[in-house]
């Protein structure tokens, strides 16, 4: 066998991708070394974040590299973006979603909440995973409680001996509400955070936790019914029990559990009421990320019961810093094209969408972006439009929440493909859905989804 043909498909990709990156950097020299090689660089990015043709996280280094290599920015600008406390929300948050997994937590919330719902048909089965993987999502990574909600599932459909149509609704329903749910805080998916570093770059104003949760809660009451609707219409009301049983309390559920809630409340008190406790304690620069990390550092401190601390290294090393890496990354390629003037150039290209109705860009915008999300990671697709939808809505003289909001929910708002979300891959890959499954049953939610974001922003006032 040749030399060429052992060259595999994405090596392939990723050369092409340089190739284009270098016709790109040729053909916008006439705006400047800085402004066309930030340029280039972006779409490469985009390139390789689109076809993976090398780890998503190691194409968020590129501007991480390339950018201060070249004086795009500065090497304070890339601390920055290193060091901005979104990200220690993210490591704080995601250190807590490993300590309740660890200690089984998040197994006794969906104990709790199944005594109390107490499904007895395969509908209300179907209904109890989905709204247990939306309520898991909201404070653990997405990913996790769908893979944590997964084998309970799956044990309950063996006990069954279900039908297609229930497997289908029931595997769909945990990856799908484990995306809504996450709408719900901050840390319920990347492209919140996301978002939230963005806007606040482009206008200069935070946006706290509970901030989020005033849009959040609200879009997840609406968009968690209309999937639910979609997905138990084809169950039927045949008896069924779920596989959770009752079990005793342990100390480092316990602990882990209260530390949670503790971080929880000061998440949902910095600001308010009365202007929260970092008024009262003079702290004017507390950040809900700078909590996280105090709660991450309490988890190692607190025993277990068994001799042993709540979290340990061994355990805190699973950490996914991809996707730290890429909300950083994200951040440098927002600094860059500011700092080349090339947001304000782009704002002059926007300035002829200024007569258009607001509802409609908002509804392309998300169709756009919940369909693009088919093909790249949500969190890549946030980190690439966040600058550009901000610098849309500056030439058009509206507020950046505006389109910037809805499309960080959208992103989340993929059913159908496996690579849209880590959910949706996760019960791919349990092999008991076909992809036409996804496609059949996602194909109507995205765009039901992306009409309910629209109507839902006017009605909130946003």
């Amino acid at each position: 066998m040749s030399s060429a043909q052992t060259i595999r498909p994405k090596s392939l990709i990723a050369g092409g991708g340089v190739a284009v990156f270098g016709l790109i950097f040729a053909l916008t020299s006439g705006l400047g070394f800085d402004a066309s090689f930030t340029i280039a660089v972006v779409t490469l990015c985009a390139i390789w974040w689109i076809t993976e043709a090398i780890p998503i996280p190691m194409t968020a280094c590129i501007p991480l590299a390339a950018f201060p290599l070249s004086g795009v920015i500065s090497r304070s600008e890339l601390g920055s973006a290193f060091g901005n406390p979104i990200n220690f929300l993210l490591i704080g948050g995601f250190m807590l979603s490993i300590a309740m997994v660890k200690s089984n937590a998040h197994l006794r919330l969906a104990s709790l909440l199944f005594s109390l719902l107490r499904p007895k048909t395969e509908k209300q089965i179907v209904v109890a995973f989905m709204m247990c993987s939306a309520l898991l999502s909201m404070w653990i990574s997405n990913a996790a409680a769908a893979m944590m909600l997964i084998p309970a599932a799956l044990a309950t459909l063996d006990k069954a001996k279900s039908k297609p149509a229930f497997t289908v609704s029931l595997l769909l329903g945990i990856c799908y509400a484990a995306s809504v749910g996450g709408l719900a805080t901050p840390i319920g998916t990347p492209p919140n955070l996301v978002f939230m570093q963005a806007y606040e770059q482009a206008t200069g104003t935070s946006i706290s936790f509970i901030d989020w949760m005033l849009w959040g809660i609200p879009f997840v009451i609406v968009l968690l019914p209309i999937v639910t609707f979609r997905l138990t219409s084809r169950c039927t009301n045949a008896p069924c029990d779920s596989n959770f049983q009752k079990r005793a309390w342990q100390t480092d559920e316990r602990r882990v559990l209260a530390i949670f809630v503790l971080i929880i409340i000061a998440w949902m008190t910095r600001g308010d009421p009365f202007g929260g406790w970092s008024q009262w304690f003079n702290l004017p620069a507390a950040h809900d990320g700078y909590t996280a990390l105090l709660g991450a550092i309490a988890l190692f401190v607190v025993p277990n019961g068994h001799g042993k601390p709540l979290l340990e290294w061994e355990q805190a090393k699973e950490l996914p810093w991809g996707v730290i890496l890429l909300v950083s990354g994200g951040i440098a390629i927002s600094l860059a094209l500011r700092n080349t003037g090339l947001i304000s150039d782009f704002t002059k290209h926007f300035e002829a969408f200024s007569n258009w109705p607001i509802w409609l860009m908002i509804g392309l915008i998300c169709l756009s972006i919940t369909f693009i999300t088919e093909i790249m990671s949500n969190t890549a697709c946030a980190a690439l439009m966040m600058p550009i939808l901000a610098a849309l809505a500056i030439a058009i003289n509206v507020d950046p929440m505006l389109l910037m909001l809805p499309a960080a929910m959208t992103a989340s708002c993929a059913f159908m493909m496996p690579m849209a979300t880590a959910p949706n891959a996760i019960v791919f890959g349990t092999q008991r859905i076909a992809i036409q499954d996804m496609l059949r049953m996602g194909a109507p939610l995205n765009v039901a989804c992306v009409v309910a974001v629209v109507v839902l922003m006017f009605i909130l006032n946003l």
